[in-house]
């Protein structure tokens, strides 16, 4: 199996193959990868055609997709996705059963032994010169009866979420795509993120702007672009002198932020959101390691992750309750907030 950059590299080295197998659940690699191969299958012709079929339900539909509906198209190309991504998830995963308990619907990937021979047949009588095949599916932990069938037969890639080893790749290609220069210090960062690359994707074209590819960008440059608003980034500051249980320092933050003529309640806001990030991330990584978490930014994540590793979801919770009762006591003057909140820093950099 190929990884999604050596496929890209043979594209312009090789014929494309007529039968394609993308694996994977990135969608910015997987849309990449797509567009490329229809870019070098239809190669700007005008008049092209596309057919996409879903499921096993479509299998009996795999042949007649061969032909053509327009008479002026040449090529052609069939997307055959694992399922219908535009159902609900229980419209997908529900199974239609005749009366013999033959099954209708279902993904792509569960399909038997017996409907992958059917497949393998259909697939002979492809016109190779004429119609590309492309089939989508996730990545299973354990290679199906499909999986194993396609490796025969068509030219497999892996669209999956990435290493930080495999990102290097991906960081460096997108970057000069962008047209800007990353410094050592920044494309490290960028390629120890988790997650789709998508985010990286939007936030390097955010820096070639802001260089005009003049000079590197820099981690510095990133962290500055990626928040909302200043608090936001005086507010990460605090909180990083919370993760190296530094008090004083995270004290000294928040009277700088004080001095610098912002009120609590303009505080309290983004230091929520650093709490309510701190546990969405680490209840993500204790339930679901494996899929990409979205709505958190990757560099916020990358930031976050190290600190958190071993910290009790139960701690996580108590500190964004007490940042929520704070919020209380601004609205309802019940207690003066700046020395709640001076007691509850304190308090964050000793917890374990």
């Amino acid at each position: 199996m190929k990884s999604a950059l050596q496929f890209l590299k043979s594209l312009s080295q090789s014929s494309l193959p007529p039968v394609i197998h993308l694996l994977g659940d990135d969608l910015f690699i997987r849309d990449k990868v797509l567009a490329a191969i229809r870019n070098a299958w239809f190669q700007g012709e005008g008049d092209s055609e596309t057919t996409s079929l879903h499921g096993s339900e479509h299998l009996s539909r795999l042949k007649e997709s061969f032909s053509f509906s327009s008479l002026f198209a040449s090529r052609k190309m069939v997307l055959y996705w694992d399922r219908d991504e535009s159902r609900t998830k229980s419209q997908s995963e529900r199974r239609s059963k005749s009366k013999k308990g033959v099954e209708k619907a279902g993904p792509l990937l569960s399909i038997d032994a017996g409907q992958v021979k059917g497949l393998l047949e259909v697939l002979k009588e492809q016109p190779v010169s004429q119609v590309c095949l492309v089939f989508l599916t996730p990545l299973p932990d354990k290679e199906t009866v499909f999986q194993k069938a396609m490796s025969g037969v068509a030219e497999q890639v892996q669209v999956s979420l990435l290493t930080p080893e495999a990102r290097r790749g991906w960081i460096s290609l997108l970057a000069r795509e962008a047209g800007v220069t990353l410094e050592p210090e920044l494309a490290q960062t960028m390629e120890a993120c988790h997650g789709s690359m998508l985010p990286l994707w939007q936030d390097l074209c955010k820096l070639a702007g802001y260089t005009e590819g003049k000079g590197e960008a820099t981690l510095e440059m990133w962290e500055m672009l990626t928040q909302v608003n200043p608090e936001t980034s005086l507010v990460w500051s605090i909180g990083d002198a919370l993760n190296r249980k530094d008090a004083g320092g995270a004290l000294w933050h928040f009277q700088n932020l004080l001095r610098g003529g912002l009120e609590i309640y303009q505080i309290l806001p983004a230091l929520h959101t650093w709490c309510t990030q701190r546990l969405q991330i680490r209840s993500h990584d204790l339930s679901d390691p494996r899929s990409p978490l979205e709505g958190v930014h990757p560099f916020v994540q990358q930031k976050v992750r190290s600190h958190i590793a071993k910290t009790p979801l139960s701690k996580l919770r108590g500190e964004l309750q007490k940042i929520l009762y704070l919020d209380r006591c601004t609205k309802q003057s019940w207690e003066t907030p700046s020395i709640l909140l001076e007691k509850d820093l304190i308090e964050f950099s000793r917890e374990k």
